[in-house]
């Protein structure tokens, strides 16, 4: 009986790891610069460097921080800040599911204007 519970648990933790890795194989990262923001619909476009035009829409899960060079003492120069510091004309990368037909943005990293 204790096999059988440690085989159903690790099989669990394998398909766990499975999905995870997919997941992983999907993510596209994008940087570019941000020609508009919508903070009604939750969305924003990025131009990136083939001048193409990218919607993003932001979910509660979405991630977002700065590298702020100016900010010496944070750990690893990032700040934690919200989809409401996102402004057009910042620099940004995107990572994103790539295997959605709408562009839902994971993680937002701003970078500063140098």
């Amino acid at each position: 009986m204790i096999k059988k519970i440690f085989a159903l648990i690790f099989m669990m933790m394998s398909l766990s790891a499975f999905a995870d890795s997919k997941k992983d194989m999907n993510e596209v990262k994008l940087e570019g610069e941000v020609m508009s923001v919508d903070t009604t619909a939750h969305m924003f476009v990025l131009k990136d460097a083939n001048n193409a035009m990218n919607t993003f829409q932001v979910t509660a899960a979405t991630e977002f921080e700065k590298k702020c060079e100016s900010c010496l003492i944070l750990k690893e120069n990032i700040l934690p800040v919200k989809f409401s510091d996102l402004v057009v004309g910042s620099w940004v990368q995107v990572k994103y599911q790539a295997n959605t037909q709408v562009k839902i943005a994971d993680d937002v990293k701003i970078y500063e204007k140098k």
